[in-house]
């Protein structure tokens, strides 16, 4: 049984859809599976079994899998909720469609989607990239940390991937606390006052970008620009430093 329906939201609210019944359904042997669409392009889907998994009636799936260029294709026969992957390096974790990353022995991990990139954990344990993660060139974003520990995060503003946003949000935090708060080694002795006090990260940043017109603004807490940082392209990709020219928590990359 398959079906589709057609719906109109306006932006930034939802819709109710039409409840669906399936009164012929086996509880412990049949799922649904959808997938909602827009434009001719999958932007989300799913599935649902009508009971706990331990109840389902599962048949062996007989996972297969090839390489097709840079990416490995599964295939089953039957139905298979999920799937775990495993690198033949234990060292190395993904997740399950490859956009969650974590490299244990080097204390960092990232996520890797269209529309956002980040690394985050030990930046001093050399550069750090998705695409070194599974040895070979897809991450997008390559980080050079000089502080040692910090968060890093590209955000498309809009609806195009980072390859090539006309509009990014560049956040970064290392460590942050009150001001004149006291510390004994990791334990805090007093939790100071306001206000909090963040330190600005310094690394040197690699964005992947179809674009030769991006320039990287840094913007204080109020939201003002506070001054360009000076950006080079070449091979597709945007390199900047950050902390050594208007430092900031923030920065604004957009098209000029």
């Amino acid at each position: 049984r398959e079906g589709k329906e057609q719906v109109e939201a306006p932006a930034r609210s939802s819709v109710w859809l039409t409840d669906l019944v399936f009164p012929e359904a086996a509880v412990t042997g049949h799922y649904v599976s959808f997938a909602f669409s827009q434009a001719g392009e999958t932007v989300s889907e799913g599935c649902a079994i009508f009971c706990a998994p331990k109840h389902f009636d599962f048949i062996d799936p007989v996972l297969t899998v090839r390489a097709e260029g840079d990416e490995l294709v599964v295939s089953a026969s039957a139905f298979a909720k999920a799937v775990e992957i495993r690198s033949e390096d234990p060292d190395l974790l993904l997740s399950d469609n490859g956009q969650l990353w974590r490299i244990l022995s080097k204390k960092i991990a990232g996520i890797d989607t269209p529309r956002t990139k980040a690394v985050y954990g030990k930046l001093t344990s050399g550069r750090v990239q998705y695409a070194e993660a599974v040895k070979e060139d897809r991450g997008g974003l390559k980080v050079e940390g000089k502080t040692d520990f910090g968060v890093i995060i590209v955000s498309s503003l809009t609806d195009d991937p980072t390859e090539t946003s006309p509009n990014m949000l560049l956040s970064t935090i290392g460590r942050a606390h009150n001001k004149n708060s006291v510390f004994d080694g990791d334990k805090m002795l007093s939790y100071g006052e306001p206000p909090i006090e963040s330190e600005v990260i310094r690394a040197k940043i690699s964005l992947r970008t179809e674009r030769t017109d991006l320039k990287v603004w840094g913007v204080n807490p109020e939201g003002f620009y506070v001054g360009q940082i000076p950006a080079e392209f070449k091979d597709g990709w945007m390199t900047f430093t950050l902390g050594e020219t208007m430092p900031a928590n923030y920065y604004l990359i957009q098209a000029e």
